[in-house]
């Protein structure tokens, strides 16, 4: 049986409700799970990609994996400041304090409107993932560390 909560999100209600009381439902499409080459489409269809995870101990320990698809895209990334991501991508992402949608939303039109810092970034991030954070660069890592136990 599958998950609803995978389905549609369990937010998915209330947001529905939310854009029908902002008049904004026309504008949104929520298309629950999507099959990957579906989402894929949707990547490449973006001008702009957003990682807005909730700042805890737990999303400061791991690399959300999509930030590193959104950079093998050619994306520019607006994310809030996750340790990791901080780390390891400072130079390639727009940072964004999730304290408003207001400030989001300045932010995407700032980006929307300058396509030399959405290239800046994309490019950026591109390079990083091509040279530095990619599985043949870490497999070759982790391969050493092990021979260097073994």
């Amino acid at each position: 049986m599958a998950n609803p909560y995978w389905a549609d999100g369990a937010s998915r209600p209330v947001l529905q409700q939310l854009a029908d009381q902002l008049g904004v439902h026309d504008k949104i499409v929520f298309t629950g799970r999507v099959p990957r080459n579906a989402a894929l489409s949707y990547l490449l269809a973006s001008d702009v990609c957003v990682l807005p995870h909730l700042k805890t101990p737990l999303t400061d320990m791991g690399l959300p994996h999509k930030l590193t698809q959104y950079f093998a895209a050619g994306k520019p990334v607006v994310s809030t400041p996750l340790d990791p991501v901080v780390r390891m991508f400072r130079k390639a992402v727009y940072f964004w304090q999730p304290t408003t949608a207001e400030k989001l939303s300045e932010i995407l039109r700032d980006l929307y409107s300058d396509s030399g810092l959405r290239q800046s970034l994309a490019g950026t991030g591109q390079s990083l993932v091509r040279e530095k954070y990619n599985w043949e660069i870490e497999k070759r890592r982790l391969l050493g560390v092990y021979e260097s136990i073994a």
